[in-house]
């Protein structure tokens, strides 16, 4: 929604969750004292893509979700439980900018999801990005050129020497 209504983080005044029971159980919550509450925590997500601009391990950290500009975004996030949903309807969120113009989306099928994976681009930097905290880049493209040209390869059990 920012990128289709080319709003920036300063140009929100208010964001609204409209979410199940059941989903708010599992991510409405905004207290945030570990990765743990991090990870499954809607409105922080919410928050850390406005001030990070993305979320991923780095936004995961003590570090991110303790910084002092978080609160006050989430404070600008609200969370309400709609009856009218069904436990596995995703959340319906709302930006309300600061000129009062309001934007809606559920998004259906979360990306990631069998019915809209990753493309091959994102799928294979998300595994470079997490590969790339523990092997050398040499290593991660080995591997990651071995994987993409299986179907060819003589032997897979050569793939072991290179996760060794």
């Amino acid at each position: 929604m920012l990128q289709r209504h080319g709003l920036d983080p300063a140009d929100i005044a208010a964001i609204e969750v409209d979410i199940s029971g059941f989903q708010y159980g599992m991510c409405g919550g905004k207290v945030i004292q570990s990765r743990a509450q991090a990870q499954m925590s809607l409105p922080y997500a919410l928050a850390a893509r406005l001030l990070y601009g993305k979320v991923f391990l780095a936004e995961l950290e003590e570090a991110a979700w303790s910084a002092a500009e978080i609160g006050p975004l989430m404070d600008r996030i609200t969370v309400r439980i709609d009856p009218a949903m069904k436990d596995e309807d995703e959340p319906a969120i709302t930006i309300v900018t600061i000129s009062g113009e309001r934007h809606q989306l559920v998004v259906e099928f979360p990306l990631g999801g069998p019915q809209n994976p990753l493309s091959d681009e994102r799928l294979i930097g998300k595994y470079a990005a997490l590969a790339g905290m523990v092997l050398p880049t040499a290593r991660v493209d080995a591997i990651s050129d071995f994987v993409l040209d299986l179907e060819n390869q003589t032997d897979a059990r050569s793939l072991l020497a290179l996760l060794q």
